[in-house]
């Protein structure tokens, strides 16, 4: 993913909170930079509570440290995307973070002036094109089930499954090229079955993980019955 990507023109407000963002302003999208530390903490401190909530499923006043400090550090295993305005504001974060070979995790927080403008989507867009290039095989997000129409989103780009009956959704998005197996979100994690070290259920086999192997395949124990 390179740093620099190619604008995103906004759309006009859809049915939220009355807005200032002009339709039609372009924003930079790029990779997240260690001297975006106080812009990102600014862009938290406009964004509502109940926005805040939603992002992080807490009421938070801060972005949490070890979160921030991967996100900015440039890893492979942690890609972050900021999307800033003219003046330099930035106003909405995505993150993407290797969480078991060949899956990872999603987190996008647009602040409330910009929301549904198709800012969200836009991001969602380059990490789906990157984890194609880099081989994932499958995307996961944890959503409020009052949110459960980011599910239908993610429907867009694969085949998602949703587990939880509470006041959180765990969403697994497999993307195209993954066949799965029956008991894991992604052929390649499984701690039961031989794909762990085979990836055979794959339709490629090919491709997986992050660049340089940073997840490199192993088999996890077999849990005790």
């Amino acid at each position: 993913m390179s740093a620099g990507l190619a604008p995103l023109t906004v759309a006009a407000a859809g049915t939220g909170p009355a807005s200032t963002a002009a339709a039609g302003a372009a924003l930079a999208v790029r990779r997240a930079a260690g001297d975006d530390r106080q812009a990102l903490a600014d862009m938290l401190a406009r964004c509502s509570r109940e926005t805040r909530y939603r992002r992080f499923h807490g009421y938070v006043n801060v972005f949490p440290r070890r979160y921030l400090a991967e996100a900015l550090s440039g890893s492979p295993v942690h890609v972050a995307l900021v999307a800033s305005a003219a003046d330099g504001r930035i106003v909405a974060l995505a993150s993407c973070r290797g969480v078991f070979e060949g899956v990872a995790e999603l987190g996008i927080l647009v602040e409330d002036e910009w929301q549904r403008r198709g800012i969200g989507r836009r991001l969602l867009e380059e990490f789906v094109g990157y984890a194609s290039r880099t081989g994932l095989r499958a995307l996961q997000a944890q959503v409020l089930a009052e949110q459960s129409w980011l599910v239908g989103l993610l429907r867009g780009y694969g085949t998602c499954e949703t587990r939880g009956t509470g006041a959180v959704l765990n969403v697994t998005l497999r993307l195209p090229g993954c066949l799965g197996c029956p008991c894991c979100p992604c052929c390649s994690c499984c701690p039961c079955c031989p794909a762990v070290v085979t990836n055979s259920r794959c339709a490629s086999g090919a491709g997986r993980g992050f660049p340089g192997g940073l997840f490199p395949a192993r088999r996890a124990a077999r849990p005790e019955r």
